[in-house]
């Protein structure tokens, strides 16, 4: 799990997600460290008023 400092807009969480957890799989990472890099964009993501 990831914390989010704070929450200000959910929008794009779970597309967030999925883009850092691809950039894992490009960059050679295994799926446990994929996860953890989509979740950490995430939760900077919703940490963002305009996150797209």
């Amino acid at each position: 799990m990831v914390p989010a400092e704070k929450v200000v807009n959910t929008v794009g969480a779970g597309d967030s997600y999925i883009a850092g957890f691809t950039k894992g799989v490009i960059d050679g990472l295994d799926i446990p460290a994929c996860m953890k890099a989509g979740a950490e964009l995430s939760s900077r993501v919703i940490g963002s008023f305009e996150p797209y």
